[in-house]
């Protein structure tokens, strides 16, 4: 049972199942309908701090974009090898007259 409370009087209502789901949803979308209100009233008084954080956020997407776009291009190499998870990378660093050998330990 649920009990409401009016000004005037107070009812007791019984709810099944089904209509308590449907109050449920009624609640989330007038929360929600609510919380976005708020949200463009304050994105309308603060304009310069909303594009701030909208600029922030474009930047913030471009540089995870490039750095995927980065890894997948730096990985797409030698995949075409009949035995590509036995091939390792060699470096070879030379400064002055002395050589110095770096085996990488990962696979290509």
């Amino acid at each position: 049972m649920l009990q409401l409370k009016s000004a005037t009087q107070q009812t007791i209502i019984r709810i099944t199942n089904d209509d308590n789901i449907k109050i449920n949803h009624l609640k989330t979308y007038f929360m929600f309908k609510n919380f976005y209100k708020i949200v463009f009233r304050n994105m309308w008084r603060r304009k310069g701090y909303t594009l701030l954080n909208i600029f922030g956020m474009g930047v913030g997407l471009a540089a995870m974009v490039w750095g995927y776009q980065t890894y997948r291009y730096s990985f797409s190499f030698d995949n075409f090898h009949k035995d590509q998870d036995n091939i390792y990378r060699a470096l070879t660093f030379q400064s002055g007259a002395m050589v110095q050998e770096v085996f990488s330990q990962w696979l290509l």
